[in-house]
């Protein structure tokens, strides 16, 4: 078995075709938007040409062209599948881990502005990546605070913003700019009346979303589809700000049988992203977490750490020394070492040597939370 080389069917891999999934949902719902309203157009001027036969005509040709690509729109996403992870997030963590990824690459005014204890339901890799898209494609020398809250979307609220979100409970995040004096005090609470679907500047062309990129903005649009939500750009324009709406989860989080007992585990990754996302979601779960990027870090952490480390979750294939190579190592400082490996770029069939060898199990990448949790309390009870 070669760990050495990353095949086809990794974690970038997976998220790729996660977001032109994403994509591809936004392109068919503005599609289907602009179906509708040029077939409403249409219907209006049917008394308008009825005394004028090829007119007439005419039009009748286009409502059934038009009939056609809605239909065909419909059914391509019908076969688009939306199999993105479903996990149980409580917002902050998500949004810590949003401003760390922002840090990282010099956006320093990014701030996070608490709110109420929010949950909702969606894919924690997705749901990063798009929120950190979006803070950066705004203006480097701009101030940008974030605040959830939750709030009652009423059908008047849905008519005015023409988005396809029913009526109901919603986490909303407010994504607004600031002036960096003011960043972190008193959040403005702009009424929802301000911003309009982000399906609706795209259709329209305004909103300064063609400006980004041809995919970029339809991929946000698909992206808050799929998860049931949507995404809201203030009516002057994204440069004043977005407002995301996502259906609220009622439940609290996992039960006790799932949570951890404050036990430490070494996550072992080189993706910023897995660090990012996991260790938060690791430490919301009620575990400590220590982190290494690859597997000759955590063969000195944990050596340093004797008796001190419950669990490794550790990625197979790392820069430098991988899982194959540190695995033994670890097993030869302590027999009793539980590990748990994961990877997007090898199957569990590749992993048996080291689960044979006393690997304590294997999850293939993306994994849900739900699924990890269920996992870590199998190996450490």
């Amino acid at each position: 078995m070669n760990l050495e080389t990353k095949e086809f069917g990794s974690f970038d891999d997976s998220m790729q075709m996660q977001e032109w999934l994403a994509s591809l949902t936004g392109h068919l719902q503005v599609l289907d938007r602009s179906g509708n309203r040029l077939q409403a157009f249409l219907e209006l001027l049917e008394d308008e040409v009825e005394s004028l036969p090829a007119a007439a005509e005419h039009l009748r040709h286009s409502m059934k062209q038009t009939e056609h690509i809605r239909h065909w729109c419909a059914q391509i996403g019908h076969g688009v599948p939306q199999n993105i992870i479903r996990d149980r997030l409580a917002l902050e963590p998500l949004l810590e881990g949003v401003l760390d990824r922002c840090h990282k690459v010099g956006m320093k005014d990014v701030h996070l502005v608490s709110g109420d204890i929010l949950n909702l339901q969606g894919d924690p890799f997705l749901l990063q990546q798009l929120l950190f898209e979006v803070l950066q494609k705004q203006e480097r020398n701009r101030s940008w605070q974030l605040h959830g809250s939750s709030c009652v979307v009423t059908e008047t609220d849905v008519g005015m913003a023409r988005s396809s979100c029913p009526a109901g409970r919603y986490v909303r995040l407010d994504m607004l700019p600031t002036d960096a004096e003011s960043a972190s005090s008193a959040f403005p609470d702009l009424p929802l009346r301000e911003f309009l679907s982000i399906g609706e500047h795209l259709l329209m062309g305004t909103g300064g979303m063609t400006a980004m990129g041809a995919d970029v903005p339809f991929f946000w649009y698909g992206c808050m589809l799929q998860h049931g939500g949507d995404l809201l750009v203030h009516r002057q324009g994204a440069a004043k700000g977005f407002a995301f709406l996502f259906p609220q989860l009622q439940e609290t989080g996992y039960g006790d049988t799932l949570r951890g007992h404050h036990e430490t585990i070494l996550l072992v990754d080189d993706e910023d992203m897995i660090w990012d996302v996991i260790s938060d979601m690791l430490e919301e779960l009620g575990y400590e977490v220590l982190l290494a990027g690859n597997g000759q870090e955590a063969v000195e952490i944990y050596c340093a750490n004797p008796g001190k480390i419950d669990l490794v979750l550790m990625d197979m294939i790392m820069p430098g020394m991988n899982a194959a190579q540190a695995f033994p190592l670890l097993k030869q400082f302590d027999p009793n070492v539980k590990v748990l490996l994961s990877s997007g770029y090898v199957s569990e069939e590749d992993a048996q040597e080291l689960l044979h060898s006393g690997a304590k199990g294997f999850l293939r990448k993306p994994y849900s939370l739900a699924d990890l949790a269920q996992r870590i309390r199998q190996i450490l009870d």
